[in-house]
């Protein structure tokens, strides 16, 4: 069984791979030992989806909202490109990558969540001739608590009591 956060985020590497051009090559999930990532020199762009935070919304004036308060999510994407703005040797653009990863994700639904809303971008760094830019998505979904139905018929009538 996938979690949420997997579930999402590998749809995010999916619709990037659909919607993105072949020069953004790879496109997947961040590695897991990012120590040891390379960028090829013969790759002209290249975007790496993460999972960042999620926050919770806290419990309301309705007691069930405990078991299943709205959950924001935070989803990366690392973005790496040569050129600022696409004028050495009419490689792609910093600004081109940006906008096309905004609009390959901006509006989709993944793993049941909300649609993907772009929360800002920003450079992280430039080093080697590589731009490496952060473009971050949020989404929410309700983070339902799970408990077999004994314990589940107890939370929710303590719930409706309080």
């Amino acid at each position: 069984m996938s979690n949420v956060i997997t579930a999402i985020e590998d749809a995010m590497v999916a619709r990037l791979m659909a919607k993105l051009p072949r020069t953004f090559r790879p496109a997947e999930s961040f590695p897991d030992q990012a120590e040891n990532f390379d960028f090829p020199v013969s790759n002209e762009a290249a975007c790496y989806v993460r999972y960042d935070r999620s926050t919770y919304a806290g419990p309301d004036a309705e007691p069930r909202r405990a078991y299943a308060p709205m959950r924001t999510l935070s989803f990366e994407v690392i973005v790496l490109v040569r050129s600022l703005r696409g004028a050495q040797d009419g490689r792609v653009s910093s600004y081109d990558a940006l906008e096309a990863v905004r609009l390959a994700l901006q509006g989709q639904s993944f793993g049941g969540a909300t649609a993907m809303a772009p929360a800002g971008d920003q450079l992280q760094a430039r080093d080697a001739g590589v731009w490496r830019w952060a473009i971050r998505f949020t989404c929410r979904a309700p983070a339902v608590a799970v408990a077999d139905a004994g314990e589940r018929s107890t939370m929710l009538q303590r719930a409706e009591a309080s």
